[in-house]
């Protein structure tokens, strides 16, 4: 449903573009935290499994969506996606603040004593 009144276009290409902005930089983002929390021996298996997850995800993502929408009706899909899609794995990628320092330091202090690559 619409809010009452609708509200300007300008205010929704602008709410779009920063939500398309804001989209597209976890990508990037997930691959450098992976690159450095990684020793070199893994780094290759650790960002292939990331790239599999996200191709899946960009495939599989739209079907079950449609699906949702065929049998639960567009605003109850767009709700379910968003609570459990969107806020879930926002809160995963919050997580990372906790843990990216001292996986980066235990890999760093692992590459300077010569045990790594």
């Amino acid at each position: 449903r619409l809010p009452t009144p609708t509200p300007a276009m300008w205010v929704v290409c602008c709410v779009a573009a920063v939500g398309g902005v804001v989209v597209n930089v976890t990508g990037p983002c997930v691959r450098a935290v992976l690159v450095n929390v990684n020793h070199p021996e893994t780094r290759g298996t650790a960002l292939a499994v990331f790239n599999l997850c996200d191709d899946l995800g960009r495939g599989f993502g739209p079907f079950l969506v449609a699906i949702l929408i065929l049998s639960q009706g567009r605003e109850q899909a767009f709700s379910m996606t968003i609570t459990f899609g969107w806020v879930l794995c926002g809160t995963g990628l919050a997580s990372i603040a906790c843990f990216l320092q001292d996986d980066e330091e235990a890999v760093q202090s692992r590459l300077k004593d010569g045990s790594g690559a």
